[in-house]
């Protein structure tokens, strides 16, 4: 198992990247927890997740996601993830997906109306 780790990057006050690496599963997920609510505890107004460097993620890890995509939108946070493609696999296989990666698309398109 490749050791997971992710790294916070913040722009400008307003916005925070997480580069996630490794693999991530029941026992490694209160890091991945971790750097999400750390993320979200600040004036932030757009959250890019890259895990383009992941290898494996489980259920646990899934739903952590998940549940920072949703609360980003119900905060009017912009989320965008860079999926590697185990994660874009996993996202298709679960039918959550087009949940996720409709985070952006439904933000912009009720920002612009």
């Amino acid at each position: 198992m490749q050791k997971p780790t992710v790294t916070a990057q913040h722009h400008d006050g307003f916005q925070v990247s997480l580069v996630c690496r490794g693999e991530f599963d029941h026992s490694t997920v209160g890091q991945l927890r971790a750097a999400f609510a750390e993320a979200m505890s600040s004036d932030l107004q757009v959250l890019d997740v890259d895990m383009r460097g992941v290898g494996f993620l489980d259920s646990t890890s899934l739903g952590v996601l998940l549940a920072t995509a949703l609360q980003c939108e119900a905060l009017g946070i912009r989320f965008a993830l860079q999926p590697s493609d185990a994660v874009e696999r996993l996202l298709e296989a679960t039918g959550l997906r087009d949940l996720v990666h409709g985070r952006v698309d439904r933000q912009q398109r009720s920002k612009a109306s």
